[in-house]
């Protein structure tokens, strides 16, 4: 938990894994990328820490 609020430290994880889950993330982030009108938008405005509400 330190890691998140405080931003350190290191999370170490195993290559194949690691790799698996860039591509996971770089699928989502090309989705975002081409279809920007499916992104939530904030109704009511954002909430620090937790984003849109």
């Amino acid at each position: 938990m330190s890691c998140l609020e405080n931003a350190s430290g290191e999370i170490f994880i195993d290559e194949p894994i690691r790799l698996q889950a860039l591509s996971c993330i770089e699928r989502m982030l090309d989705f975002t990328k081409n279809h920007p009108e499916l992104l939530a938008k904030a109704q009511h405005g954002f909430v620090n820490n937790i984003g849109a509400t």
